[in-house]
């Protein structure tokens, strides 16, 4: 779970009845529409049964991941000790008893959970561990001539090498917005959205709408132009159905970008990489949760580490401080350091090379 709190149900023998009904308790424990990714070692037994009742009843994604492929399970790891300390060599007196036992370590484990900002750290941290190693979803990417001999570059804010931004990253800006938006889809999303004109309603249909375009681009690579569609969002969807459109654009663009080669350009007034489509997309989720949340009154701020990826990619001359305030004014929703807001500006994500 994104709140990274460890949730599971203990059953007495294996079975197909098993992963069918655990996502229903995952679900019950965040009501909030939040994503739910659901790792396996191996496909379910019955695909077309399983894919039926999550759609029906949880809407959970599944991913498989293979046992060579653990980098991309950090989730695995955390039930490797709880497994030990609960199974192995144990002597219990029943099945309740085993039960308990795992629900003891949970407890004490969850009351000792990582805050969001250290995890989104910790996933920053892994992605550039695999950009180092050149460990791109599940198989080594051939790397360029030269790139393990350049060094770090220089930051702004941090001494080290940049990475591009990837579909991790636009998962994990989705899900700051569900998290933060989702819980208040029954107030008055008419009213404008912080500084802008737009409603509160409008700007998270631009959300989707931006994400959508992206996904687009990515996908047919054009040259010269953007592709001619749009997001129609119906005018009477309430704000949990466009939260819902958003989920689904964010999925498309993310899907986009993890089949991407790095090579690829598409056009944005240039020709842009996919990390620079990423880094876009992140803006865009993140700086318009602002906007909505300062609409509905609601005190939230774009993580940190997010946003200092954004800086780096999309506002290189960007000055220091604070990631997230200069984020803000970068984009002409705050002051800086005595800065005057800004009236005008523009990121720089068009990349020739």
């Amino acid at each position: 779970m994104d709140d990274d709190r460890l949730r599971g149900v203990n059953r007495r023998r294996k079975g197909t009845a098993t992963p069918l009904a655990a996502p229903a308790p995952l679900r019950a424990a965040r009501p909030d529409g939040a994503p739910i990714h659901i790792v396996r070692d191996t496909p379910p037994p019955t695909p077309a049964r399983t894919s039926t009742a999550g759609r029906r009843s949880t809407r959970p994604s599944r991913v498989f991941t293979p046992a060579c492929a653990s980098w991309a399970n950090p989730i695995g790891a955390r039930f490797g000790p709880l497994r030990r300390s609960t199974r192995t060599d144990s002597r219990h007196r029943g099945h309740p008893a085993q039960t308990q036992a795992p629900h003891r370590s949970l407890r004490r484990r969850n009351a000792d959970a990582r805050h969001r900002d250290v995890l989104a750290a910790q996933r920053r941290e892994r992605a550039r561990i695999r950009g180092e190693k050149g460990v791109r979803r599940g198989r080594t990417r051939r790397m360029p001539c030269g790139v393990k001999d350049r060094q770090p570059a220089q930051s702004h804010r941090t001494e080290r090498e940049e990475l591009s931004m990837d579909h991790e990253d636009v998962d994990a800006a989705v899900a700051e917005t569900l998290q933060v938006l989702g819980p208040r889809t029954a107030e008055d999303w008419t009213v404008p959205a912080g500084s802008l004109e737009w409603t509160c309603w409008r700007t998270a249909a631009h959300i989707g709408h931006d994400l959508l375009a992206y996904a687009g681009q990515l996908a047919a690579q054009p040259t010269d132009a953007y592709l001619p569609i749009d997001l129609n969002v119906r005018p009477t969807a309430s704000p949990a159905g466009v939260l819902q459109a958003v989920t689904a654009c964010g999925g498309l663009l993310s899907s986009a970008l993890a089949t991407a080669d790095p090579t690829l350009r598409a056009w944005h007034w240039g020709p842009c990489d996919p990390g620079g489509f990423a880094a876009m997309g992140v803006a865009e989720t993140l700086l318009h949760t602002y906007d909505i949340a300062q609409g509905l009154s609601v005190d939230w701020l774009p993580p940190a580490p997010l946003s200092a990826a954004v800086l780096d990619r999309l506002f290189p001359a960007a000055p220091p401080g604070d990631p997230t305030q200069v984020l803000l004014w970068c984009t002409g929703r705050g002051e800086l350091d005595g800065l005057p807001r800004r009236t005008s500006w523009r990121w720089e994500a068009a990349r020739p090379d």
